[in-house]
């Protein structure tokens, strides 16, 4: 799952998270998925330095992708 969250935008460094990743990973014997997500990309430069809640949605559907998949 490495540069797909870390990118400026997810899919600029490569291919978009997709749903079938997961059962897919699943299915290759994998129990744990490492997911890195730089926030910095998306978060305000002064205080509070909030975080976009686009992200933040998005992180929450790949790792409630991941866990119904039995990835997580």
């Amino acid at each position: 799952m490495g540069n797909m969250l870390e990118a400026p935008n997810e899919g600029d460094w490569g291919r978009a998270i997709v749903d079938v990743d997961f059962t897919d990973i699943k299915a290759q014997g994998f129990a744990i998925v490492r997911l890195p997500v730089r926030f910095s990309n998306h978060a305000l430069t002064t205080p509070p330095y909030t975080i976009e809640g686009a992200l933040m949605d998005r992180v929450e559907r790949v790792v409630d992708t991941a866990r119904a998949a039995g990835s997580g």
